[in-house]
């Protein structure tokens, strides 16, 4: 079912959707609009040393989860998930090892 638009809404909806498109820009590059980028966060702290089956990672500009490997970066700020029965192990720039479940 189509609505009418009267022609003085028009110019309200198309401000709408332009706000609408500059938000999910935001949302998917915080970057411009934050430091959550600056050089000495993003100094890696460690490496993914060890893992077993489902673990994933995000750093603190993404919002969303992806699938990590061996040897991996780790940065300050940054997250690890372990699923059901998984593991992984971060080994340190100092060389302490963090044991993940």
């Amino acid at each position: 079912m189509l609505l009418k638009v009267n022609k003085s809404d028009r110019p309200i909806l198309i401000v709408c959707l332009i706000g609408i498109a500059i938000c999910a820009y935001f949302l998917n590059y915080p970057e411009h609009f934050s430091d959550v980028a600056s050089n000495s966060d993003t100094a890696a702290i460690g490496n993914i040393s060890a893992l077993k089956s489902d673990v994933r990672y995000k750093n603190k500009s993404n919002y969303f989860w992806s699938s990590t490997s061996l040897s991996s970066q780790i940065s300050k700020g940054d997250s690890l998930f372990t699923g059901r029965g998984s593991s992984s192990e971060v080994t340190l720039m100092d060389g302490k090892v963090l044991k993940i479940s």
